[in-house]
């Protein structure tokens, strides 16, 4: 099993259970978080996967370059870090208010097709796990479906067009991954996993 998480944060979710659980049958693991302390969790927890496990520090986004990356002042690993003030802002966590400091970091940016580019094994059959703070769907209606068959795909949808917003945005992806074949298995109010038939 290939996986790739873009947006890994401390690690403590669905993909690490998936892969403690499954960890003779991963083949390689990338995750990919812009916040350092959040690649050195990655690093430590996923140590046994020794070298079938890549961690990469930056943001995968819409656009290639660098960025302004958000995050509270008193949380340098904070679960609602993002590319979009705004995003931090409609969050109440970590008792910081609606104008409560917020630290500013220029981060680089990758496209999702020139990060997956890089690895020649993810032309198909991997799954992609995006949790990217409000980016999720952006960086999806970027990705080419045509060269990167990938077999499942997951991500946060609730800030599709906006925090706590859906809208267009998640409707357009949603139905650009049906033309492609994608069935979707899951969808709540948070999340949705579209998948491959094989």
């Amino acid at each position: 099993m290939k996986i790739v998480q873009i947006g890994c944060n401390n690690c403590d979710d669905h993909v690490f259970d998936l892969v403690s659980k499954n960890a003779d049958s991963i083949e390689t693991l990338i995750v990919v978080d812009p916040l350092a302390k959040c690649v050195e969790v990655a690093k430590q927890k996923y140590a046994f996967l020794a070298e079938r496990l890549i961690v990469v520090q930056c943001a995968i986004s819409p656009t290639m370059g660098v960025a302004p990356f958000y995050c509270p002042v008193d949380d340098d690993m904070s679960v609602v870090a993002s590319l979009s003030k705004d995003h931090i802002y409609a969050h109440h966590h970590s008792g910081f208010t609606p104008k409560g400091p917020i630290n500013e970091t220029w981060v680089p940016c990758l496209t999702i097709n020139s990060f997956l580019e890089s690895f020649v094994s993810l032309q198909t059959g991997f799954h992609l796990y995006v949790d990217t703070e409000g980016h999720d769907v952006d960086i999806l209606l970027g990705l080419d479906l045509a060269r990167f068959r990938v077999s499942k795909i997951q991500w946060e949808s609730i800030h599709s067009d906006g925090p706590f917003k859906v809208g267009p945005k998640a409707q357009a992806l949603l139905q650009r991954l049906h033309s492609h074949g994608y069935i979707f298995d899951l969808c709540d109010t948070m999340n949705v996993v579209a998948t491959l038939p094989e």
